[in-house]
């Protein structure tokens, strides 16, 4: 076990990490800690490149040229580390055979070193050194121990950033992803989904203001992306306002400037404007918007000249809004102008074939993992609610991916709210038929005080079978 001064420091270490998501940073700020926490005096990172060479990524008070010399210190280190891929621990260098005429351990007095290798897939993929040279404090096997912990925590975690980097890339990145997705390309299995598509096709071909209503993570914003690339202003602008973040005294400029942190109505012209959660939606701007999706928005250009806005309407809600206007809250007139053109998307626990596939989407566009989930976890995976709908569903998959260590994504892989779920029913205890009848025949045997005969006659067996059963479970004892 470390020493308490490590375990601290391998803390400290840990908040650093959490802090930064940048790997590069990660990597230099936890080299660094490293270094200083052992009391080093000397440190290099090398990195394997494309082309099969040790690159130097990172180094402290260490001269380039001497890594170049076929007879320093830190050049033998790193070619017997490359050729032996274990670690070297070294003291009292001075006196151990080092010390050649103008070799690094005479010029730089160095006493103690310290060398590393990295893993990624089992290859070598780098080489962390430490020096010092100061005679009362070398290394140890714990400083060894210690500088192997870290430096196995950080790679493992390096490879995880960089798969889920890769994958933010080729797969979730929704910028990317969705200024490209059309209606061919949603994947869906469920009867009530196919019926949505043929909805999102049918308004994709007109410009009918549009109410898309449900859940948080239904696909709702999706739906109206796909919707505008499906249509004949796919190469217009596609423009999102969020209501939840205006107010009646705001959102006039939020329409009708252009502003550089929120995007406005005037920069939709020609394409389709969405608005999100209309539930929140101003009641003074509940007014101007239906007006606008009646007669048009205009905006003045200079002196009498004005310019009438060319949109599509789409707009989002996270509940049927009936409620709100009974008590209200929201305008009977635009939800009425509205309710004729809605399409309801469902919770995903209302249509659990369309998880199996989007999973399977998935991972078919993950191309480079060649995964798939266990019979067992894909049906945990079925039968999870997703309260987040996929949102939820796809940072579990993503999770699940970087936790799987081979081809196949299991129970283990997956997250542990998710594996403690009752839609784990592999981790339910389940009684078999022999325990429930044994607890069934000690019940009644305790009802009936002992009486063996009015036992059997309420079980309904014989009183010779009551008999062996008794014996049977004496015997188990």
């Amino acid at each position: 076990m470390l020493p308490e001064k490590y375990i601290k420091d391998f803390y400290k270490i840990c908040q650093i990490i959490l802090i930064d998501d940048e790997i590069n940073n990660i990597i230099k700020k936890s080299f660094e800690a490293i270094f200083k926490s052992i009391s080093a005096q000397r440190g290099i990172m090398l990195i394997k490149g494309q082309s099969g060479e040790f690159n130097i990524f990172h180094s402290i008070n260490v001269n380039d040229e001497e890594i170049e010399k076929k007879n320093s210190i830190i050049r033998r280190t790193i070619d017997e580390i490359e050729k032996k891929g274990e670690y070297i621990l070294k003291n009292n260098i001075q006196i151990e055979g080092f010390n050649e005429k103008n070799s690094s351990v005479e010029i730089y007095d160095i006493y103690s070193l310290i060398g590393v290798p990295v893993f990624r897939n089992n290859e070598l993929h780098g080489i962390v050194y430490f020096d010092t040279k100061t005679s009362h404090r070398q290394f140890d096997r714990t400083s060894l121990e210690f500088v192997e912990v870290i430096i196995k925590w950080l790679g493992l975690l390096v490879e995880n950033l960089k798969l889920k980097e890769i994958i933010n890339k080729r797969f979730l990145g929704s910028q990317a992803r969705d200024r490209q997705i059309t209606i061919e390309d949603i994947v869906v299995k469920s009867p009530i989904s196919y019926r949505i598509l043929e909805k999102l096709k049918y308004y994709a071909n007109n410009s009918l203001p549009l109410l898309l209503v449900g859940e948080k993570g239904v696909g709702k914003n999706l739906s109206a992306r796909t919707i505008h690339n499906s249509s004949e202003r796919k190469d217009a602008p596609f423009i999102e306002i969020d209501c939840q973040k205006l107010t009646n005294e705001n959102f006039r400029k939020q329409l009708f400037e252009k502003r550089e942190d929120a995007n406005s109505l005037i920069e939709g012209d020609g394409g389709t404007v969405v608005f999100k959660y209309i539930e929140k939606m101003p009641s003074q701007m509940q007014k101007e918007v239906l007006n606008i999706v009646k007669n048009g928005a205009e905006i003045k250009l200079s002196g009498n000249i004005k310019k009438k806005i060319n949109a599509r309407y789409i707009f989002t809600a996270t509940k049927h809004l009936d409620d709100e206007v009974k008590e209200d809250k929201f305008s009977d007139e635009l939800y009425f102008f509205l309710k004729s053109n809605i399409i309801y998307f469902p919770p995903l626990r209302e249509r659990r074939e369309d998880i199996v596939a989007f999973i399977e989407d998935y991972l078919s566009k993950v191309s480079f993992a060649k995964k798939s989930f266990t019979k067992k976890a894909m049906q945990i995976m079925k039968n999870y609610d997703w309260s987040g709908n996929y949102d939820e569903l796809k940072n579990a998959v993503s999770s699940a991916l970087l936790a799987s260590k081979d081809k196949y994504i299991r129970i283990k892989d997956l997250p542990l709210e998710i594996q403690r779920s009752k839609s784990n029913v592999f981790n339910i205890p389940v009684k078999s038929l022999k325990e429930i009848e044994k607890e069934a025949i000690l019940r009644t045997l305790e009802i009936f005080n002992g009486n063996r005969k009015m036992t059997a006659e309420k079980l309904g067996i014989s009183l010779r079978a009551l008999q062996y059963k008794i014996k049977e479970y004496s015997e188990e004892k």
